[in-house]
């Protein structure tokens, strides 16, 4: 099932979680073929619900031991880009600035 990762590390970016949950972006994510958005939240305050992404199979949670299985897994990475991440799992990966600090 062709996946989007989307990771905020241990921070905390809601204003991300909020945009690519919009429905103007899994509409977007949906007509690329995109079936499932799988959420790494950290420490957000917002937690999107299905019916908020209703296009794509919605998956969240906040931290695990690893991610690197849901990486290598995903087809399109998008990244808190506090830290520099590599994909070494053939994914794209794509960075997003906090222009909040």
């Amino acid at each position: 099932m062709k996946t989007v990762f989307v990771t905020v590390g241990t921070t905390r970016f809601d204003e991300l979680i909020e945009t690519v949950t919009c429905s103007e972006a899994a509409k977007a994510l949906k007509a690329r073929g995109y079936k499932r958005l799988l959420l790494q939240i950290g420490r957000g305050s917002f937690v999107p619900d299905a019916d908020s992404c209703p296009e794509l199979k919605l998956e969240v949670f906040r931290f695990k031991d690893s991610i690197a299985e849901d990486m290598k897994q995903a087809d399109l990475v998008i990244s808190h880009a506090a830290d520099l991440l590599q994909s070494e799992f053939g994914s794209y990966l794509g960075f997003v600035s906090d222009q909040r600090k």
